[in-house]
């Protein structure tokens, strides 16, 4: 678990929304306007801007769905995270989860399924976690 300042973050996509210089834009998938009903094309743009910034934080004051926008922040959050680091990797030597190769990107595979994944590690126990925390 990963305690994330929901505030912050959506201060972040909310700027990266608005931002019309190049670097840290947001990006649009093409496929969006075909996930909704076709009479409501903007569902995307509905959910992202259903927040408002109060002095006390975001808040959906209509009730509408938001989905798009909590997923957004929390993309942004993940990518900041100490184990992703996204904005410090060297992209010409990409760690493989992260390589645009696909032959070597591990988490990149075609229909037949994901190749053999090496044998697991036992899970830590909650012992051990409590011990690494102690």
């Amino acid at each position: 678990m990963w305690l994330v300042n929901s505030n912050q973050v959506k201060d972040q996509a909310s700027n990266r929304l608005g931002r019309t210089d190049p670097g840290g834009q947001i990006h649009f998938p093409i496929w969006y306007d075909e996930a909704g009903d076709p009479i409501d094309v903007d569902w995307l743009y509905t959910q992202l801007t259903t927040e408002i910034r109060t002095p006390r934080g975001w808040v959906n004051q209509a009730r509408r769905k938001n989905e798009a926008f909590d997923l957004l922040s929390y993309c942004i959050a993940i990518c900041k995270h100490p184990d992703i680091r996204l904005l410090q990797i060297d992209w010409s030597n990409p760690p493989a989860w992260a390589s645009p190769d696909w032959d070597v990107n591990e988490l990149v595979f075609g229909a037949e399924g994901r190749p053999a994944a090496p044998p697991e590690t036992p899970a830590p126990s909650i012992a051990d976690l409590a011990k690494a925390l102690g």
